[in-house]
């Protein structure tokens, strides 16, 4: 790793890294599906999270921090696709980890992420209230629909749900570019 990158790691705020990573990670899992199962080769989101910083510490992921910052790199390249892959994987194997199942409950997060929770659905609520349908897409998958039951929810097509999907994304990332969320950051 070049001086430059080891430098970047080394002024990053791990605490929030991890936990920002792990629920990503857990929503992913939600994507997925994986929540409801026993379990996934005995990974939880908070392994994926600490899988992924390896990965990118031991350059088995390659970030470029021109062309992102770490934890946008961590998320939607490293823990992504390190998810996609286990839910891809026809070999996984379902295990007894009862610390997944109990992720999905919310009296297991403390009243502060709870609140975050609560504050990002309601910033939420604000940015997309001009465009509604936007806001139930973006509720639909927060509570981890699936793509056949959202079109039906919403009475779309497949590439009107691809379209939405796209559009719903990209003012994501207008919102997280503008810092709208940094006040949850802590």
């Amino acid at each position: 790793m070049d001086s430059e990158k080891r430098k970047l790691f080394e002024t990053q705020d791990w605490e929030y890294i991890i936990k920002d990573l792990t629920y990503y990670a857990y929503s992913r899992f939600k994507f997925w599906n994986l929540l409801y199962e026993k379990g996934i080769k005995g990974y939880s989101p908070e392994e994926i999270a600490n899988e992924a910083i390896a990965a990118v510490l031991t350059e088995k992921w390659n970030w470029n921090p021109k062309k992102a910052d770490l934890l946008s790199y961590l998320k939607f390249h490293v823990v992504k696709g390190m998810v996609a892959n286990l839910a891809r994987n026809k070999e996984v194997k379902a295990s007894d980890a009862k610390d997944i199942q109990e992720l999905h409950h919310p009296e297991n997060y403390s009243t502060e992420e709870n609140l975050n929770a609560a504050q990002v659905l309601e910033m939420m609520k604000k940015q997309l209230d001009k465009e509604s349908i936007l806001f139930k897409l973006f509720l639909l998958v927060y509570d981890g629909a699936k793509r056949k039951e959202i079109c039906e929810e919403l009475d779309i097509s497949n590439n009107e749900y691809n379209n939405l999907i796209r559009k719903l994304k990209s003012r994501i990332e207008k919102m997280n570019a503008n810092q709208i969320f940094g006040s949850l950051k802590q």
